[in-house]
């Protein structure tokens, strides 16, 4: 009895573990996009051609980049304020910054809000704002880069205000 459940088990694995047929060429859509329009209405300068230099390298990484419509993005939040006092004998103090960057994406079919978040410790010195948005673009491009260009949804993007 226990060696029929064994194979039966050992089958099911195989079978799900199978490629489609024509060689596991699973049809995905790919999009390409003549251009990036970033606009930005935030007071944090400089953050729309962060935004638009990190998407149009991470579309360029995936060949999305061409003949096609264009790919809109709205920065509709960019902040980085003090948040945590941690420990005194820490960096700076222990003073931590939550640095928040977020987007809503349009495509001809679809749009999505994208959202990244992180800590910056300060280090006896305010936070390096351009360098601060730089690392947010970048984190932000490649979820916009894949969902635009891969037509996966996706889990929504979390609130983390």
């Amino acid at each position: 009895m226990l060696s029929v459940l064994l194979l039966s088990t050992l089958v099911a694995c195989l079978h799900i573990g199978l490629l489609p047929r024509g060689g596991g060429d699973v049809d995905v859509p790919h999009a390409v996009f003549g251009s990036v329009d970033v606009t930005a209405p935030v007071s944090e300068p400089g953050v729309d051609e962060a935004v638009r230099t990190a998407l149009s390298l991470a579309l360029a990484a995936r060949h999305g980049l061409g003949e096609g419509s264009a790919l809109s993005v709205t920065i509709i939040e960019a902040g980085l304020e003090p948040a945590l006092r941690g420990d005194p004998a820490g960096p700076g103090g222990g003073l931590w910054y939550r640095a928040r960057l977020a987007a809503r994406v349009h495509t001809p079919s679809r749009s999505r809000t994208f959202v990244v978040v992180d800590w910056v410790a300060e280090t006896g010195r305010l936070p390096d704002r351009p360098r601060v948005y730089a690392a947010l673009a970048d984190r932000l491009s490649v979820m916009i880069a894949a969902w635009a260009m891969g037509g996966d949804e996706g889990p929504p993007t979390p609130d983390l205000r």
